[in-house]
């Protein structure tokens, strides 16, 4: 038998295992597209996987970006320390390198949340390729 080697490296054990019970706790709902969005008006924000590992790992803060004037989703932006940019689809990349999340994979944890992959199923990924 043949077993595949991870194309990514490791990251920061105790950041992915805080993650990954987060991803399969059921007190997240989803999202796609954005980090956080308001999924409902008076619902609460959705989260993608990336958002969930935000709110659950970050020291950064969360900023509500309204931009219902121009038909778009209202959603919040992520900053990380003193970063002056809000991210609203990836996390930031200070805040990825702090956790060991290499970007490449957080792109390809955004594709798999962004086509329909539950958050159950992105936390098996998390597990055997992180």
């Amino acid at each position: 038998m043949t077993m595949s080697k991870s194309i990514y490296p490791k990251m920061n054990p105790k950041a992915k295992k805080t993650w990954v019970k987060a991803l399969r706790s059921g007190q997240y709902t989803q999202a796609d597209q954005y980090l956080c969005i308001e999924s409902q008006p008076g619902s609460g924000p959705a989260f993608c996987c990336l958002g969930v590992l935000c709110e659950e790992l970050g020291d950064g803060h969360w900023t509500f970006f309204d931009v219902t004037a121009v038909n778009a989703v209202p959603h919040w932006r992520y900053s990380h320390e003193d970063q002056k940019t809000a991210h609203c689809g990836i996390p930031p990349l200070s805040f990825m390198k702090s956790i060991g999340l290499d970007p490449e994979a957080a792109d390809e944890l955004a594709c798999m949340n962004d086509k329909g992959k539950s958050f159950d199923q992105i936390a098996d990924y998390i597990v055997a390729n992180l």
